[in-house]
Formats: structure tokens, sequence, C-alpha cells
């Protein structure tokens, strides 16, 4: 087992946000800041450069891409180490087509599933089939008719204001509400459930009723299709970054202040490594960042305080993922080089696990093992199997794995259960 360990214990510094007057400001201010240089970030400024304005990036990691990561290995293997997968109507395959970046089809939106105790197989061509072979007749039917009211539900979402009837779908859990109300087989909202969740990267009992409508849009009727971009998405950022230039990017730096005032706004950050005090002046800034990390940045004016409690409802899923190379030998175990197989969802502590035969005469493959929910607890193993890494939300929208992860990850493994696992995986 391989993977990248990247949640520690942090280190906090206190910096306090004085107007740094004094400091020396980018000497050609920019029309807009950008705070991350995330897919979001990235996505932004290339939107703006088309427009023909100026900006600056500035980003607190040492990299590029946020949740975009890919791992090489050796004979031209590789593995996501965050976002697997661009949903169709996703704006960023706009700017894929626009810089020929080669992608590839990666699958539907239904997925191979542990169900029953059995492998239930995607080697249909469509989600109806794949229905229809995993469900007899009359379970068939009811789960269409739910599909249905899903549809119009998902509908009446996109219109402004929200019904009175939807917004109590807030006050109830998705999980909850399709078991009171859906009346649907258990064996029907086991597979919704083992299904939706990785998108959720946690419980159905822990995200609303109202958006579980929302994110089960992808598997509505024939499903929403999704793309991969070919030798590792990684490849679309680092083609982004190089249209934007690098010299517009800045790394390694937190911004700590936001001041707007009436030339346009200050950002004050502070270098990660040599605490270089730098100062950004631009007309407008854009913040990219995740929303918590908003509450760590001094604005000036400061953020009204239903704003900062809004930003404090936002919880996040959590994902752990590991790379596990083993022989080609081992897809005999999920019925060989058969296409739409992966990804499989267990169900289980192995998680999401996506792989593929490599297409060279390479006789190793990887295994992405993406874990979500209670699962992820693995982090916590007294003794891991050797090394493995953990992260935030990764599944595409299959999203959202690695980098700057929260650290909010619970629960425990046996160490039975972590041979058992080990057993599985070599």
């Amino acid at each position: 087992v391989t993977g990248v360990q990247t949640c520690a214990l942090p280190i906090s510094t206190l910096v306090l946000a004085l107007p740094f007057s004094s400091l020396h400001a980018e000497e050609k201010p920019v029309d807009v800041a950008i705070v991350g240089a995330g897919l979001a970030g990235l996505s932004t400024a290339y939107r703006l450069a088309k427009s023909g304005l100026t900006f600056k990036i500035i980003e607190l990691s040492p990299h590029i891409g946020g949740r975009i990561r890919t791992a090489s290995y050796p004979e031209g293997l590789h593995a996501e180490l965050g976002l697997e997968e661009f949903w169709e109507g996703n704006p960023t395959l706009e700017i894929i087509d626009e810089l020929k970046v080669k992608k590839e089809k990666a699958a539907t939106s239904f997925s191979s599933l542990f169900l029953d105790g059995k492998i239930k197989a995607f080697k249909q061509s469509s989600n109806k089939e794949f229905v229809q072979a995993v469900f007899h007749s009359e379970e068939v039917k009811k789960f269409r008719a739910w599909d249905s009211k899903m549809i119009l539900l998902y509908e009446e979402t996109r219109k402004s204001p929200l019904s009175k009837s939807l917004l109590k779908l807030k006050e109830i859990s998705f999980g909850e509400w399709i078991r009171k109300s859906s009346k649907l087989p258990k064996r029907v909202q086991n597979f919704i459930r083992i299904e939706s969740e990785p998108e959720f990267a946690a419980s159905w009992d822990s995200i609303s009723a109202l958006d579980g409508i929302i994110e089960w849009h992808i598997f509505s009727g024939e499903g929403t299709p999704s793309y991969h971009i070919t030798g590792g998405n990684q490849r679309l950022t680092d083609a982004i970054a190089k249209h934007l230039g690098m010299e517009n990017i800045v790394l390694n730096t937190k911004v700590t202040r936001i001041e707007q005032n009436e030339s346009g706004v200050l950002v004050n950050g502070v270098d990660q490594g040599t605490y270089e005090q730098k100062a950004f002046r631009a007309k407008y800034v854009v913040t990219t960042a995740p929303l918590f990390r908003l509450l760590e940045i001094q604005f000036i004016p400061p953020l009204e305080e239903k704003r900062k409690e809004a930003i404090r409802t936002q919880t996040w899923g959590s994902y752990f993922t590991a790379h596990v190379i083993a022989n080609t030998e081992a897809a005999d175990l999920w019925g060989g080089n058969e296409s739409g197989v992966m990804p499989i969802l267990t169900d289980g502590p192995l998680g999401v696990v996506y792989g593929e035969i490599p297409k060279n005469e390479s006789k190793v493959l990887i295994l992405n093992l993406l874990v979500h929910g209670a699962g992820h607890g693995l982090q916590r193993l007294s003794k891991p199997v050797r090394r493995v890494g953990h992260g935030r939300p990764v599944r595409g929208h299959r999203r959202y794995a690695i980098q700057r992860t929260q650290c909010r990850l619970g629960g425990r493994i046996h160490e039975r259960q972590v041979r058992s696992i080990n057993r599985q995986v070599r």
C-alpha cells in the first residue's frame, strides 16, 4: 500500500494583521486579486484573462490545483489523489476543450456496488439496464416512480424563491426522509444510500433532504456522464497555469488581511517559508479558498456576523485515500478487464475502489481506495498498513482527497479488520 500523508497536527503562528502601509506592494496593481489556486481560482483567472483583465493569484500551499492532484508511479502508472471526474455540465469542460487537453469518458453516474453481500457489477450500457439487473420487476417499478418524483423536485429547487415545502426539507436528513416517506423496499433504499454517500463524503443521515435532492440529480434518469483527463487530472490544472503564466501566481502565501478602500482593495499575506510580509493591490478581490478559511482572514470592513454564522454552518465530508499496487492478476477478483466494472462501491472499509488494467505491458496495476464516512477512521490505526494518506472530499463531485485536509476524521477499525483488509488488497 502506498500513499501520501498530508494530515498532521497543525503548528499555528499568530500573525497580527496590521495595515502594512510601509510594505512595497506589487509594482503594477491588477484588476483582480484571486485568493486560492485551486480549480475555482484558476478558472476565474482564465475567464478574466479572456476578457482582457489582469489578475494575481495568491495560494496558501506550495502547489497549484487544490484538490486536483495526480500521483505518478513507475511504468507509466498514475492515480488521483483528489478529484476523480468532471460531470457533464461542469463549466470546466469548456476550458478543457479550449486548451485542447485530452479527456476520456469515465462512467455514467451509477457504479458497481456490493449489495446483499454480493457485487453487482455495472457491465450494462445504461443506468436503466443496470437497475433492471439489480432489482426484480416490482422493485424496478417503485424505484423508477421515486426517481421520477426526484427529477420534479430537483426542477423545483432551481426556482427562486424556494417553496415552503422544500424549505422544510432542510430540517430533516436525506436518510430519514427516504425511510419515512419514500415507501421504497429496504433493498432499494440501501442501493440509493450506497450510490449517493460517496458523493456527499458523509452519511446520508448527516445532510438535509433538500441537499440530497440536489445531489441526486446526477443519478436521475439515465444519469450524468463524467470525464477524466487522460494521463491524470493534474494535467488540466498544469495546462491552465501554463496558459496563465506562473509569474501571475504566488505560491506558499497565506492571506491574512483584505482591506477595501476608496482606491480598491489591499490584500496582505505572509510567505509560509520565510515569513516575509507581502502586499497586493487590486480593484477587486475574489476568494475561492474553502469557506472556513475566510474566518482566518481579517476583513476591513469586517464581515457581518450573519455571514460569519453562515460560514460556520458549512461542514465538510471527509475522505481518506490509499493507493494499492497489485499484480494484474488481481483483476480476476472483480471480473477481469471488463469495461464498466470500476469503480466499485464497497459500502465498507475499502470505500470506493477505482482502478483499471494498464493499457501498456505493465504487470502491475494501481487501485485507488477512496474511503468516506465512518471508514475514514483508518487514519487512527495503531498499526497502519504501511503508509496511507487521507484528506477531504474527492470524488468529483465523486469528488472532491488529499490536500489541506481538516483532520476532522473519527472512528476506529480494529487490528483484526486491518489484517483482513491487507489480505484483500495484496
